[in-house]
């Protein structure tokens, strides 16, 4: 399964470089195109609906292609000529459309991503595997923002877009060949033995797992603009901003893989709920910065408590559902990532207003403890899917 792991991670990572390359220069260009800052911030707030329509509706994608692979391949290769002619655009609404359709295929393509990964993860190291492949958030912010920045600034941005359209037909093709040996679920559900008629719903451990998901990551991405808007209203200029992503990212990629092989030993659940007190003690820390070290530090607890919640989430989410039912719960978790990530980021501009920085960041570090306290506390997580476990005794 290396082939088809290490594939799938080339993929993701791409899909990545793209998001974190192209959303500031989308930005950039909507303003050039005459958009007002709240048709700018719209336009950003419908891609997350986007991005969550389309991991919602994955697994019916995936059906109607046959299998997740043809789905993922088709996903990135409509996605390229949306993604080559948004610096075409001659309108807001052009630039819209095309912007929306393309992050809407990338819910689809990350969502299914995550649900063939769950199903070639030995279940022993699974932890351990998804730590891998959420590297591609840091390693993808890192990446995406110098080249991408690079390009638009020597070349222009029409010339940034279509590296990003050539990058989106690149990743779909790896796939198409390195994913040629996958398994695919109906396969495997002849392989093994199938899981009963009844096991058609998602199990209520799930559900609360959906429901710390979002209450976990409702702090996150509070912190990232409340981090930019904080430092901002202090008199720190664009390069100290910028420092504290670079530093995040720094300090999350050696330490995500050994976070995930903590998790495989000492188990999966309270590392998770370690992992939300990171995200907490991140935010605690920023509601008292006034250094640039402080804000070095409490975006680094954000950046890895953030990366270590997505990735063992997963896992966690892999290890409850059985292999046909992978691609909706998946789906179900990429709709929570970004239903958190609309409430945080709009619930930053409110709470600034109502509470002051200080109690938001107060109250962020609230729904950060209880996501781990409720996690501690659910049930139901000592029944593995009966059909994922005896296709991982193979």
């Amino acid at each position: 399964m290396r082939l088809q792991l290490s594939t799938l991670f080339v993929c993701g990572l791409c899909m990545a470089v793209i998001g974190a390359g192209t959303m500031p220069l989308l930005s950039i260009y909507a303003l050039r195109l005459g958009a007002s800052t709240e048709a700018v911030s719209t336009m950003i707030a419908a891609a997350y609906g986007a991005l969550a329509i389309g991991a919602a509706g994955a697994h019916r994608r995936a059906a109607l292609a046959a299998s997740p692979k043809r789905a993922l391949v088709a996903a990135g290769l409509l996605s390229a000529p949306m993604l080559g002619l948004l610096g075409q655009t001659s309108s807001i609404g052009q630039l819209a459309a095309l912007f929306l359709g393309a992050w809407f295929l990338g819910g689809v393509a990350g969502t299914l991503i995550g649900a063939l990964v769950g199903l070639a993860a030995d279940s022993q190291q699974r932890a351990q595997v998804f730590g891998v492949l959420w590297l591609r958030e840091p390693l993808g912010a890192l990446i995406g923002g110098a080249l991408f920045g690079a390009v638009g600034e020597r070349l222009g941005l029409p010339a940034a877009f279509v590296l990003a359209g050539g990058a989106a037909v690149l990743w779909p093709l790896l796939g198409a060949v390195g994913l040629r040996t996958m398994r695919e679920p109906a396969e495997r559900r002849k392989a093994a033995p199938a899981a009963p008629r009844d096991e058609t719903r998602l199990p209520p451990a799930f559900t609360v797992l959906l429901i710390t998901a979002v209450l976990g990551t409702i702090p996150v991405f509070a912190g990232r603009l409340g981090t930019a808007l904080t430092m901002q209203a202090q008199g720190f200029g664009p390069g100290a901003i910028g420092s504290t992503v670079l530093v995040g990212g720094l300090l999350t990629v050696p330490l995500l893989p050994l976070i995930g092989m903590l998790a495989d030993r000492l188990g999966r659940r309270p590392v998770t709920m370690l992992a939300y007190g990171l995200s907490a003690l991140g935010m605690l820390t920023l509601a008292g910065a006034v250094d640039l070290w402080q804000f070095w530090l409490a975006t680094a607890l954000l950046s890895i408590g953030s990366s270590a919640c997505g990735a063992l989430t997963a896992t966690l989410a892999a290890d409850l559902l059985p292999g046909c039912l992978l691609a909706r719960g998946f789906g179900h978790l990429g709709v929570a990532n970004w239903v958190a990530a609309s409430l945080g980021s709009v619930g930053v501009g409110f709470g600034l207003a109502v509470m002051g920085a200080t109690g938001l960041y107060l109250a962020a570090t609230g729904l950060a403890i209880v996501a781990a306290g409720l996690l501690g506390v659910a049930g139901g997580w000592h029944a593995p899917a009966l059909a994922l476990r005896n296709y991982e005794r193979r």
